[in-house]
């Protein structure tokens, strides 16, 4: 995207915010119980973005074999490239599939197979509502069309995802990219971009806690979360405004098997497409997955 294009990006952002705050403030005070719901409406939300900067990402994979996966009646579409065994990449909230184009790149000449989908709610899916149970059970339904993945790439929104969906039979090894580890602190980040109200926060919190009702604990356990499966590579910037560093590092500091990659400049997004990371993704794939037969 050019720079005036991502300037004028950034400012249609703010505008649409600062319209949907007015109308939460203006809600709270003639129908209380209507914010709320709006305010969770607007959680199961993912933002979308524009079609021409989706259609430049997938323009990188042009050598790739497209992908449909038929989910719930939902057509959902996205790509496997290269040869050798599976790599399932899974991108965060509000992303999409061809998003992941430089990892996926540098696994197939690694000689492996990524393969990834637009998540329900997200990318090319006209439907504009969806929930973490959807997004893991799409990734369920993917591993049984492709095959159990060898090594799963997962961003942001993508690591919860993919530890809900695979929490039974984890994949030998995994890399998370700025990953989202608990619910509470996006809630917490949510509330902060939208200028909530605290008691309008707590009301989203039990909202979402009653809808996730026995797997709420398992999506707020943050730095304790028990990845019960292989070796772990966690990338993140000190620095990340979405998504907090202190979790990733607490993870790292209490399980062996976690290695954590710590970066600066990046931010949350560029770090996709940061040369010096996806070399590190593929060298940790090359490590851990590559000598595995396809």
């Amino acid at each position: 995207m050019s720079q005036v294009g991502r300037r004028w990006s950034r400012r249609r952002a703010q505008v649409t915010a600062g319209a949907v705050r007015a109308g939460i403030r203006t809600l709270e005070v003639v129908a209380p119980s209507a914010a709320g719901t709006f305010v969770e409406r607007l959680w199961f939300r993912p933002p979308r973005m524009p079609a021409a900067v989706m259609r430049r990402s997938v323009e990188l994979l042009a050598d790739a074999e497209p992908l449909t996966l038929r989910v719930d009646g939902r057509d959902l579409r996205g790509y496997t490239l290269g040869d050798g065994p599976q790599v399932l990449l899974v991108h965060g909230w509000g992303g999409w599939s061809a998003q992941l184009a430089p990892i996926a790149q540098a696994l197939a000449a690694a000689g492996l197979a990524p393969t990834a989908i637009d998540l329900p709610g997200h990318g090319s899916d006209p439907v504009r509502r969806t929930d973490l149970f959807e997004a893991a059970a799409a990734l369920r339904a993917l591993a049984d069309r492709r095959g159990a993945p060898a090594l799963i790439v997962a961003h942001s929104f993508g690591a919860l995802a993919s530890s809900l969906a695979f929490a039974e039979d984890p994949p030998p090894a995994a890399v998370f990219l700025a990953p989202a580890l608990s619910t509470e602190a996006a809630v917490t980040q949510f509330g902060g971009m939208l200028r909530l109200r605290p008691a309008r926060v707590e009301d989203l919190r039990a909202r979402l806690e009653r809808y996730t009702g026995d797997v709420w604990p398992m999506i707020n356990r943050g730095a304790d979360l028990n990845w019960p499966g292989g070796p772990l590579l966690v990338v993140h910037d000190r620095d990340d405004p979405e998504t907090p560093f202190a979790l990733s590092a607490g993870l790292a500091a209490r399980h062996r098997n976690v290695e954590l990659m710590e970066v600066s400049g990046p931010g949350h997004y560029r770090l996709l497409r940061d040369p010096a990371i996806t070399d590190a993704v593929a060298q940790f794939a090359a490590d851990h997955v590559a000598a595995q037969p396809a």
